[in-house]
């Protein structure tokens, strides 16, 4: 018994024994439950006085069970009344037990008022919760250690899994995941897994069929029937997120043609300006660069059968210029699109095979775009625009903008040389006036052969010139007046070399004798290769030939090699060429007369020979190289600059070099 009491006072759970409808003990803790002293129960009062009036019934048929030997033991609750009148939930167990030889009744009483009210109100907010969540368009579940132990039929519409998939114990909840937000995800269920709270996050998911949506995932930790869970919120923000891409790609869009615009505006204001070609093509690519926000922007122009590395912006420009490509080069970019008179591009273009991989490595370049550059219908170049950096960097939609400033390019190149031509027209009849004035104030043939070629380098605007005597009888021609302007590539002097016109230059004998220009290109499959030689020899792309009668002389010949690029001569060069050689051609023969009067007053017996220089019964030509111009920049050009002063003019008066028999 003293046992029984030592437990019993210190125990939390009440304890009692009641005997003929009375408590004979109460311990200490069902007197504090029903708020009485220990004295106010014991030996005064029984259970019916602590039980609610309705429960009474129920209380003394388990106690009659007991007393009467039905039962040995009852578990059950009832509500009880607390001394001031409050209403307690009581859990009770009790059995028969004897005392002094008549039975009596001893067990526990638990007040579980508290515990039912919790479990009512979790009842009613799980009844609430599911209520919500089945109606819910958002997909909810609640996810216990790593399996899902509740999805709503929002979440089977969002993954296209069924819920018994889902909630089967063997199911992966990261299969949901797209590979993209996987690391996110998992980071964040293991700071779960420590008990602690994460922000929202945007996760792109991976439905059943394999189509991917973007969700945003709200989480937070929670108890699930007594075990920390998850309970997680998803909501499809897919058409959002389309809505938002879409608004940036519009506002880059936007910005991308205001800064064309822009560009564009301020390449007009450049074409007004009369700028050089090589001035405004190196502006273009500029802004091509800030407009595409790439590494570099370099322009081919066509010479020839080749592409010639002419302007250019960013990274590599240095190694671009004057570079070349064959036209029919099929591992280049700027070759094809020039062919096909089409825009183009290529990423990751490192591991294509229609691009050039040695300009690649040359210039870091990761991906390329290359556009024609189109003048009435007929492709002029390319302009080429290189990322180094990203691989991915171009699209369609680039392939447009690209063609805009292409066409630029193109009205430049047009502008340029309408430009050109004007200035041509205008210093061509400068130079006209003033060798007409030069060539009819001097007799003295040195001075006049020296001014021909001088001024033919100018007028055309080739690099040198050369006038050459003609022996019908031996069909030879020689070398009797040069000029080298200041961007010839080879100066080696030519003067008083005599050629072989029919082994050296066929078929110039017959066009010369009959007065006819005649106009060859290095290039021509037709072309001999002695020819082909000399040209090479001296750096000449192109040539002009132009024959002229020198009185008493006969014809002498005009000739010019074109150096670096190739070249057309049009007919209103040659036609002023001829006009030149008119002039040149009295000049000449007031030249002869005057040497032939000087020759005689001085040696009268020598006179007919000292005009041997032409010759009687000679011919002669003017020869020029033509000149690169604006293009001169795509080739590397040596210059050498002696210079040979004249009769009125300082030796540094001019920027070329000229050489005729008499200063030799």
């Amino acid at each position: 018994m003293r046992l029984f009491e030592m437990v019993s006072e210190g125990s939390i759970v009440g304890i009692y024994i009641f005997q003929d409808g009375r408590f004979l003990y109460v311990n200490p803790a069902l007197a504090g439950i029903f708020g009485y002293s220990r004295e106010e129960l014991e030996g005064r009062v029984g259970p019916a006085d602590l039980t609610h009036p309705d429960d009474r019934p129920k209380v003394a048929e388990y106690i009659r069970r007991r007393e009467a030997g039905e039962v040995e033991s009852v578990h059950y609750t009832f509500r009880g009344l607390r001394k001031d009148g409050r209403q307690i939930q009581c859990e009770v167990l009790g059995q028969v037990v004897e005392l002094d030889g008549r039975p009596a009744i001893a067990g526990t009483l638990l007040d579980i008022t508290e515990r039912e009210r919790t479990e009512r109100d979790l009842l009613e907010s799980e009844a609430l919760f599911r209520g919500l969540a089945v109606k819910s368009p958002n997909g909810i579940f609640v996810n216990q250690a790593g399996r899902l132990v509740y999805t709503n039929a929002a979440i089977e519409s969002l993954t296209g899994y069924p819920t018994a998939e889902l909630t089967r114990p063997d199911f992966n909840f990261l299969r949901l995941i797209a590979p993209e937000s996987l690391d996110d995800v998992q980071a964040d269920f293991a700071e779960h897994m420590r008990g602690r709270e994460r922000p929202p996050r945007d996760v792109r998911l991976a439905r059943k069929d394999g189509q991917l949506l973007d969700a945003l995932v709200a989480t937070r930790l929670i108890n699930y029937h007594g075990e920390p869970a998850i309970l997680g919120i998803i909501t499809d923000v897919t058409e959002r997120k389309a809505a938002e891409r879409e608004l940036e790609r519009l506002l880059q869009d936007e910005r991308k043609h205001r800064r064309l615009a822009e560009a564009v505006a301020r390449v007009g204001l450049s074409l007004t300006a009369e700028l050089e070609l090589t001035q405004v093509l190196d502006l273009i690519s500029k802004e091509s660069t800030e407009v595409f926000r790439v590494s570099s922007a370099f322009v081919w122009l066509v010479d020839g059968e080749e592409l010639v590395g002419f302007a250019g912006h960013g990274v590599g420009r240095d190694q671009f210029l004057g570079r070349r490509l064959p036209l029919e080069d099929t591992t280049s970019l700027a070759p094809k699109v020039v062919r096909e008179a089409r825009p183009s591009y290529v990423n990751h273009a490192r591991s294509s095979p229609v691009v050039n991989q040695g300009l690649l490595q040359l210039f870091g370049a990761q991906s390329i775009l290359g556009v024609p550059l189109i003048r009435a219908g007929k492709p002029e170049g390319a302009l080429v625009l290189l990322e180094i950096e990203d691989a991915e960097r171009f699209k369609d939609e680039d392939l447009e903008t690209a063609m805009v400033l292409g066409g630029q390019m193109a009205l430049a190149i047009e502008s340029a040389r309408l430009v050109r031509q004007e200035r041509r027209r205008t210093r061509q009849l400068t130079y006209l006036i003033q060798s007409s004035n030069v060539i009819s104030s001097t007799l003295d043939l040195d001075t006049i052969l020296g001014h021909i070629t001088e001024e033919m380098c100018n007028l055309i605007e080739v690099t040198s010139a050369y006038i050459c005597t003609y022996d019908p009888g031996t069909k030879t021609s020689t070398v009797v007046a040069e000029y080298y302007g200041p961007t010839a590539i080879e100066r080696e002097s030519d003067l008083g070399q005599t050629y072989n016109l029919e082994e050296e230059f066929p078929g110039t004998v017959e066009d010369l004798e009959a007065g006819r220009p005649m106009i060859a290109q290095v290039d021509d499959p037709q072309l001999s290769e002695s020819e082909r030689r000399h040209m090479q020899r001296y750096g000449g792309k192109s040539t002009l030939t132009i024959p002229f009668v020198g009185g008493r002389e006969g014809p002498r010949l005009c000739r010019a090699l074109g150096e670096p690029l190739r070249r057309e001569f049009t007919e209103e060069e040659i036609e002023l060429c001829l006009a030149i050689g008119r002039h040149a051609a009295i000049a000449v023969e007031n030249g002869r007369l005057y040497q032939q009067v000087k020759d005689e007053l001085r040696t009268p017996a020598c006179g007919i020979g000292a005009l041997d220089i032409c010759g009687a019964a000679r011919e002669g030509c003017v020869g020029g190289r033509a000149s690169g111009g604006d293009r001169g920049r795509a080739a590397r050009l040596s210059r050498r600059t002696e210079q040979h002063p004249e009769p009125g003019r300082s030796a540094g008066s001019h920027p070329g070099q000229r050489r005729t028999g008499g200063s030799k």
